[in-house]
């Protein structure tokens, strides 16, 4: 039997399509999502070399929301991801965060990052917890000092 690719899977020749193995499930997982969140490197790359411009666009937004159809803000989040994860360490290509527990270190100085970075990942594995975007923002909470007279 002859499989053929189409827009949701493998066809036969008889048109009928083939459902994912376990095996096939498990490595497609892998790959969107090391590529989900690997690919704002490469965003990074096009920012910072201007290779917008290189393509003909008159700017990075204009080229995100363009080529890509990206929201500006989205682009943006996704540059600031990579440019976090630069700072912090996070260079092992299957194991990185997503932006969304990334994004809340964007609030801290650069200098302190890293730090807060690693007590948010030390306390869930510590509690046997999975990290997510709230532990992260907790953690920057409070690594911030507080205003004055904020309470207790």
């Amino acid at each position: 039997m002859r499989c053929a690719p189409s827009r949701n899977g493998l066809l036969t020749d008889a048109g009928l399509q083939l459902e994912m193995t376990l095996e096939e499930a498990r490595e497609t997982d892998r790959l969107i999502k090391r590529h989900i969140n690997t690919t704002r490197y490469l965003l990074l790359d096009m920012r910072d070399r201007k290779g917008w411009k290189a393509l003909g666009y008159e700017s990075f937004k204009e080229y995100g929301e363009k080529a890509l159809g990206y929201e500006e803000r989205h682009i943006y989040r996704l540059v600031d991801a990579a440019e976090i994860g630069l700072q912090i360490g996070t260079d092992q290509l299957d194991s990185q965060p997503s932006e969304s527990k990334l994004r809340p270190l964007k609030a801290v100085p650069e200098a302190e990052r890293k730090a807060i970075w690693d007590e948010a990942t030390r306390k869930a594995e510590e509690e046997g917890a999975k990290l997510t975007a709230k532990r992260v923002e907790e953690a920057t909470l409070k690594g911030k000092p507080r205003p004055p007279n904020s309470g207790p």
